[in-house]
């Protein structure tokens, strides 16, 4: 027979579900890690450490959508960004094939990596993943104008006491699709947290570019390490995301 308190425990546990069960993101100035839970279709492996809840906005349309930003500040700079924008809803008919955007590697930006990997029906995407990942050495609140979730951030950002923006960010965007859920998630990192220096200015003529960082090793090999990364977050977790299992961006830690 099960002792009194064995019954208690597993009494606890169908309630309130296991200790590591995925958060909500509720509201601003909320500090998470681990899984999150955007909606039914949308969970997240946030990347490690401790992120604070930036902006939370959203748009209404055939399609309700909702971003979701979150910051990583330390000693009183950005370490990371992370924003990640998804449908409120499910639809049945896929995804429109839009322009501008990561899976055209913003009209051609010539990126560092970019792949896409999509399939298609008709003019709507079914399933896969796009990807762009570069460096932005442009770095200022001139980066927040056209985006309200990013308007909000900086805000979010300014009552923090940081000292001034980096002078450059290294910018993983991904979109994923599945026939009835999607998520635009872009990642930023300062590569200032791993002793790698940049200069502002024109992101194309600077050492991060893609025709001139093979002559800067160092460079090199940090974004081959973010390559890597974002490649083992495909891997491990492309052919889930279809079935409602979460984006694991863990390998995300640099």
């Amino acid at each position: 027979m099960m002792r009194v308190t064995q019954i208690f425990i597993l009494l606890i546990l169908l309630i309130f579900g296991p200790a590591n069960a995925a958060e909500k993101v509720k509201y601003v100035g909320q500090e998470l890690s681990g899984e999150i839970k955007l909606t039914h279709e949308n969970k997240i492996f946030l990347p490690p450490g401790m992120w604070e809840v930036s902006a939370i906005t959203k748009t209404r349309g055939s399609t309700p959508w909702f971003n979701a930003a979150f910051v990583q500040i330390a000693n009183s700079e950005i370490k990371a960004v992370l924003i990640i924008g998804y449908p409120r809803e499910p639809v049945t008919n896929g995804w429109y094939r839009g322009s501008d955007d990561t899976c055209d590697d913003y009209d051609g930006q010539q990126s560092n990596f970019h792949d896409k990997n999509v399939k298609t029906q008709a003019n709507a995407i079914m399933s896969g993943i796009c990807s762009a990942i570069y460096a932005n050495t442009e770095v200022d609140q001139s980066l927040w104008d056209g985006w309200d979730v990013m308007r909000d951030t900086h805000e979010f950002i300014a009552q923090k006491n940081v000292k001034e923006y980096p002078a450059g960010l290294i910018h993983i965007d991904s979109s994923w699709y599945a026939k009835t859920h999607m998520a635009n998630i872009y990642y930023s990192y300062n590569p200032e947290f791993s002793h790698i220096t940049s200069k502002r200015g024109d992101w194309t003529k600077s050492d991060w570019s893609k025709y001139k960082i093979d002559d800067f090793p160092i460079k090199k090999a940090f974004m081959n390490k973010a390559i890597f990364s974002h490649q083992m977050v495909i891997d491990n977790s492309l052919k889930g995301y279809k079935k409602r299992k979460p984006v694991d961006l863990t390998p995300y830690d640099f």
